[in-house]
């Protein structure tokens, strides 16, 4: 997005690589919801959820 060291806070907001990014949330947010695994327990222990793996 940008670095407050090297440039303007409000030139990080109204630039285009916040805006690029900002869109692709949203593209994806409204694509609907996705799935879980089935065998998926967040939070618990050895659980089988990908981003434990």
């Amino acid at each position: 997005m940008g670095n407050v060291h090297e440039q303007a806070l409000a030139d990080i907001l109204s630039g285009t690589a916040l805006a690029d990014a900002t869109a692709a949330i949203r593209t994806i947010a409204q694509s609907g919801p996705c799935e879980p695994d089935e065998e998926c327990s967040p939070g618990t222990p050895l659980s089988g959820c990908n981003p434990r793996n």
